[in-house]
């Protein structure tokens, strides 16, 4: 199995079981019990690629506070699986 791959099952197995988690969350909990760490570089890749296949939706959510506007994604399984 690829690493690529691996990373896409680890998420997909974490969307399933916590819903909804922005890309810091996934990160986290990807880590959690990694010796070497992932970084966002890995991360994006998988996310893009499991949205092109439909696996994967995010909503982009923005807070504005003052005057700053702070832009983060959730992401979730779509409802096919």
């Amino acid at each position: 199995m690829k690493n690529s791959s691996k990373i896409d099952a680890e998420i997909v197995y974490l969307l399933k079981v916590w819903g909804e988690l922005s890309a810091f969350e996934l990160l986290d909990r990807l880590n959690c019990c990694r010796r070497f760490k992932l970084g966002f570089g890995h991360l994006y890749p998988s996310l893009f690629r499991l949205e092109k296949q439909g696996s994967i939706a995010y909503r982009v959510e923005r807070n504005v506070t003052e005057g700053k506007t702070q832009t983060q994604n959730y992401y979730r399984l779509e409802d096919s699986l």
